[in-house]
């Protein structure tokens, strides 16, 4: 399977000085293959036996129902026969009015999935108790 990269690291309109976000760690990883669009601080996951990661999926056994990183700066957009590379927040401060919630959670749910994210690096304020 070739990887194809993405654009990386230009100014993209929707991420700018209104957002209270504070990277420490920004890195490119593979995202699985499929199809859309994952926009700016959508919450990812890892696929936990191949470490391609793909969009938060509350209801997934495989890895992914945990939050490692949120797409950072630019959008990344997926390929039906190929993984991608994009690059990734992976540690850092996010507030949770900024960040997408995607996927079938509901607020709550995703709430308590950044609640936990601090195991891997990631601060999310906002959230409340």
């Amino acid at each position: 399977m070739a990887i194809k990269k993405t654009e990386g690291f230009s100014s993209y309109p929707g991420l700018g000085p209104g957002l209270r976000i504070a990277p420490k760690t920004v890195q490119s990883r593979a995202f699985i293959a499929g199809s859309g669009t994952l926009a700016p601080l959508t919450a990812v996951g890892m696929v936990t036996a191949t470490g391609i990661y793909k969009a938060y999926a509350h209801a997934s056994s495989d890895g992914s129902q945990l939050i490692r990183g949120f797409v950072y700066t630019e959008a990344v957009v997926l390929d039906a026969n190929d993984e991608v590379l994009g690059n990734i927040m992976l540690e850092g401060k996010a507030h949770f009015d900024d960040v997408v919630l995607g996927g079938t959670a509901t607020a709550a749910q995703f709430k308590a999935a950044l609640r936990e994210a601090h195991t891997f690096g990631l601060i999310v304020e906002g959230i409340g108790i």
